[in-house]
């Protein structure tokens, strides 16, 4: 009775933080859109939002998979705990690019939209 006890209380935990992560992936993705329709240039209609979009795409898709081989590349080393060692390494790495990459990210962050808009000689392109 004890071993199907934590077994639910396991699966609850895991419920949740499958739970929490998906509110968080949705959030991110709504922020992510609201952004690129706050400098998508309106004279390219939505070509510039979708080229956004894929950029965004292209950049969360890689990690997993370079995740996997880095775990499947330790464990071919003999490193006992391979998924340990990769998530402390991940999160010391994600910690340093946040310190690092912070003053770039607000300043990005800070431009204004049309700061954003393509230009021709230096001039915005005008919007119709």
């Amino acid at each position: 009775a004890g071993d199907a006890a934590a077994r639910r209380r396991a699966f609850r935990a895991y419920a949740a933080l499958a739970l929490a992560r998906e509110v968080g992936a949705t959030l991110m993705f709504v922020s992510m859109m609201a952004f690129f329709a706050r400098v998508a240039d309106p004279t390219f209609g939505g070509t510039y939002m979708t080229l956004l979009n894929t950029v965004a795409n292209l950049g969360a898709k890689w990690p997993p998979s370079l995740a996997l081989y880095g775990v499947d590349a330790l464990s071919a080393a003999g490193v006992a705990a391979p998924v340990r060692l990769e998530l402390a390494a991940s999160t010391a790495l994600g910690v340093a690019w946040l310190f690092l990459c912070a003053p770039a990210v607000r300043r990005l962050q800070d431009t204004p939209p049309q700061r954003w808009r393509p230009t021709t000689s230096g001039r915005p392109v005008a919007s119709p």
